[in-house]
């Protein structure tokens, strides 16, 4: 089976980054390194233009105290819901229970997490599916939170991968994955 052609949000870190280059050279890259900012009206119009022979879209990118890649993804919904076409958004499990302190991150995951289950609930031919993970083990949660264990970066591009695979046969929604 041939790769699909995507588009990743923040493809020059983390896991963006790694799912860029596992399906490189099908790949069409937007983050601010390559003039690509989801804060910017103008340039969410510019990606989804740019992805529009996309098969798939990977939103991964999140800016903090913003609802940019939530915007993102029901501005993508709106051009490409009729069309059998993937969106997969990567949330995280922050979402799932009360925390012990406020964060602008986690509110604007959860908005992401709704957004994500209203518009897969809606039936159209474009699905979306939101992946929701627990610390993944990139270069900036290692070093700003020291988790006792982190899902590898191959695990979650694993997953994606599955995720986008799986997506041709079934309507998959929403999938959390956690550390052990």
């Amino acid at each position: 089976m041939n790769k699909p052609t995507v588009a990743v949000t923040g493809h020059t870190s983390g896991i963006g980054q790694q799912l860029f280059n596992h399906y490189f050279p099908t790949a069409h890259g937007f983050s601010r390194s390559n003039g690509y900012d989801i804060d910017k009206p103008e340039d969410r119009k510019r990606m989804i233009a740019e992805s529009a022979d996309c098969d798939v879209f990977i939103n991964s990118a999140y800016t903090w105290n913003t609802m940019s890649q939530t915007v993102l993804m029901y501005e993508l919904f709106d051009q490409w819901k009729d069309q059998d076409k993937l969106i997969v958004s990567i949330g995280s499990n922050t979402t799932d229970g009360i925390k012990k302190h406020a964060q602008p991150y986690t509110a604007g995951k959860a908005a992401l997490d709704k957004a994500c289950e209203q518009l897969s609930n809606l039936n159209k031919p474009c699905r979306v599916a939101n992946i929701k993970f627990g610390y993944v083990g990139t270069e900036r949660v290692i070093k700003d939170y020291n988790p006792s264990s982190v899902i590898s970066l191959e695990h979650s591009v694993e997953l994606v991968a599955d995720v986008i695979k799986w997506n041709t046969l079934y309507r998959l929604q929403t999938i959390t994955m956690i550390p052990r």
